[in-house]
């Protein structure tokens, strides 16, 4: 995943990476957002406003599920149809309030 980041509210856009974290994973870039161009030209990857930043987060939630859920079911012998029809009755809520950087 792109550089894991934590942004600051001072007078300059100041990206820092973690070094290390709890979780034992990193945030990609496009899950905070800046309105700023200043520091959109810093970071391309970041997300212009948070709907683009939600979509990020969302799209990679719901593809990670259901690539999950495919295999499982693929692992517990479903035929492709089925799989596909179970699948497709799923609804995927996805609440998030991205990162905003400022400047």
């Amino acid at each position: 995943m792109p550089n894991p980041i934590q942004c600051n509210d001072t007078e300059q856009f100041q990206l820092r990476r973690h070094g290390d974290n709890v979780t034992g994973f990193s945030l990609p870039v496009a899950m905070a957002f800046s309105t700023d161009a200043a520091a959109r030209a810093q970071v391309p990857q970041i997300s212009p406003n948070s709907d683009s930043a939600e979509a990020f987060v969302k799209r990679l939630i719901v593809q990670g599920v259901l690539d999950v859920l495919e295999q499982q079911g693929r692992a517990a012998g479903l035929s492709d149809s089925v799989i596909t029809t179970i699948l497709g009755q799923l609804g995927i809520n996805v609440l998030y309030t991205p990162l905003p950087c400022p400047k």
